[in-house]
């Protein structure tokens, strides 16, 4: 069940506060979001530039300006450590 805001009155908003009511209701508009570090399309770039093996990964990150643990978790790659 979605709550809707003509669901709850004034001193129920009051009572719960702002965060509980976007929590309540679902909603990440009250929230802080975090951009995408990497596109679709970058990430298709990235997995065929570390496909080969020639090119460290260390240098890709830095190409792309996010951090090697960024290219591990969204590529699946395994660290060679």
């Amino acid at each position: 069940m979605e709550l809707k805001t003509d669901d709850l009155s004034a001193p129920m908003i009051a009572l719960l506060g702002l965060g509980a009511l976007a929590s309540a209701m679902g909603s990440r508009s009250y929230g802080r979001t975090t951009p995408e570090a990497l596109s679709l399309k970058d990430l298709k770039t990235v997995r065929a530039m570390l496909k080969s093996g020639d090119i460290p990964v260390s240098t890709v990150a830095a190409q792309f300006r996010v951090a090697r643990s960024t290219l591990y978790r969204n590529t699946g790659l395994k660290s060679s450590a």
